[in-house]
């Protein structure tokens, strides 16, 4: 983000070539595309680890839940 911050001020000065201009402008879409690209992976990864929470704690219920069942029966403490 800072990169991005710097050449977007860099291209707002008017001293600038048109060769330097053309040369940060590229750079710019470049960056760009590539923090667009790392925010949908992040999005995906944090789809991806939600899935996973979920599935351990469903999994730690059922043990609680067959603990409760167990007690419920038999009645002793493991």
């Amino acid at each position: 983000m800072h990169k991005l911050d710097v050449l977007e001020k860099k291209l707002k000065t008017k001293l600038l070539t048109m060769e330097s201009r053309e040369e940060l402008e590229t750079k710019l879409e470049e960056i760009k595309e590539v923090l667009k690209k790392n925010e949908e992976k992040l999005k995906r990864l944090r789809k991806q680890n939600t899935k996973s929470f979920m599935v351990a704690a469903s999994l730690a219920f059922a043990c609680f839940l067959l603990y409760g069942l167990y007690f419920m029966i038999y009645g002793k403490i493991i």
